[in-house]
């Protein structure tokens, strides 16, 4: 069985805390770093940021890049070990990597 990219991040994404920065959570930090590094229509993180906005998801640039200099790599770890104990025949074909707009930002929900 395929998993879908969406279920694959919420996958991801739900053991990262919500509260434990009163800005910017780690959730919505790596949620922003996963949507820059895997949507192929974005070009710069402003793009990334006017699209979030659009959404109805307000993040400053500065406080965003402030956080890229000070936090810590270990859920970035988390993430990458997580990803790695996937089973190779449930991991995603080319084919299963079209998702839709909708589905492009419902990993980055805070909700």
């Amino acid at each position: 069985m395929l998993h879908s990219f969406p279920k694959i991040v919420k996958d991801i994404l739900k053991d990262l805390p919500k509260n434990d920065y009163p800005v910017l959570n780690s959730r919505l930090f790596i949620s922003c770093w996963i949507g820059f590094s895997l949507d192929q229509s974005l070009t710069s993180m402003r793009d990334l940021f006017r699209r979030l906005k659009v959404g109805g998801i307000n993040i400053d640039i500065s406080t965003f890049s402030k956080a890229s200099k000070k936090r810590e790599i270990e859920s970035f770890k988390k993430i990458y070990q997580k990803l790695r104990a996937y089973p190779k025949n449930n991991w995603l074909t080319s084919n299963a990597c079209n998702i839709t707009k909708k589905e492009r930002f419902d990993f980055l929900s805070v909700s």
